[in-house]
């Protein structure tokens, strides 16, 4: 992940990987040499050798969440790595942002996840979450925001993760298009679509599946959201958001 270490050469595939079983989401998290650690399609870890983590089955993930699994480093720790998951529309949005911490020390250096499993993160007001989840390394170059949306409302939710933890107060930004309806047999799927920050984390692009893409400032320092610009163009469905290295380009798919 270009949030731990700096990208450097060409990508090398790993081959034989087991995340079949999840249908969107997933995230991989490897070492400074790009070595494998683990990964996740946010119902399950698997460790390097790709074999399941004796502790990595996951009860309130779902395999079908846009963004249903990221992988983070802890903030001053060498060992530990924390996994966010969100919920997926098919079961109505309920279990939220959880988060659980991985200890890379136990079982001989291939880890697991130790005693703090699934935390649910409170959103104000008790709202719901959509199946947005990502993260934006904060100014100093230590810490990160941990970044939601609201469904119901035009809200975005930014957590602070330090050394200190996750905060469970969020920095609140209100603009945008509201998360609302959408197809499905739930009617909701316009929770449905990336989020996804430029690589200077100064840009926030944001899909919602039968609305449109929408775009953003975000302040590093402060994670506040801003300058709402809607991006006018037209799609069936609007799905995966990402920016170029440079940051000068903005990719969607339908």
């Amino acid at each position: 992940s270009d949030l731990m270490f700096p990208v450097s050469g060409s990508p090398t595939a790993v081959t034989g990987s087991i995340t079949g079983p999840g249908r969107e989401g997933c995230s991989v998290v490897s070492d400074e040499a790009g070595n494998l650690l683990c990964y996740s399609n946010g119902v399950q870890v698997w460790d390097r050798t790709e074999a399941a983590m004796p502790n990595g089955t996951l009860s309130y993930g779902q395999v079908s969440a846009t963004q249903g699994a990221l992988f983070i480093p802890a903030p001053g720790s060498a060992q530990q790595i924390y996994l966010f998951t969100v919920d997926a529309v098919e079961n109505n949005l309920n279990n939220g942002l959880r988060y659980s911490i991985l200890d890379m020390s136990l079982r001989n250096g291939l880890g697991d996840i130790g005693a703090t499993k699934e935390v649910a993160v409170p959103t104000p007001s008790n709202v719901k979450l959509t199946e947005k989840l990502t993260a934006v390394r904060h100014a100093n170059g230590y810490d990160f925001w941990i970044v939601v949306h609201a469904y119901g409302s035009n809200l975005f939710f930014s957590y602070l993760l330090t050394a200190s933890g996750l905060s469970t107060t969020p920095v609140t930004s209100s603009l945008g298009r509201v998360h609302s309806g959408g197809g499905g047999s739930n009617g909701n799927g316009n929770a449905v679509g990336y989020m996804r920050a430029s690589p200077n984390g100064q840009r926030l692009a944001v899909a919602i599946r039968e609305v449109g893409l929408d775009v953003f400032d975000f302040n590093t320092s402060t994670g506040a959201v801003s300058n709402y610009q809607p991006v006018n163009m037209s799609a069936d469905y609007y799905y995966g958001a990402e920016f170029s290295p440079d940051g000068s380009k903005l990719y969607t798919s339908d």
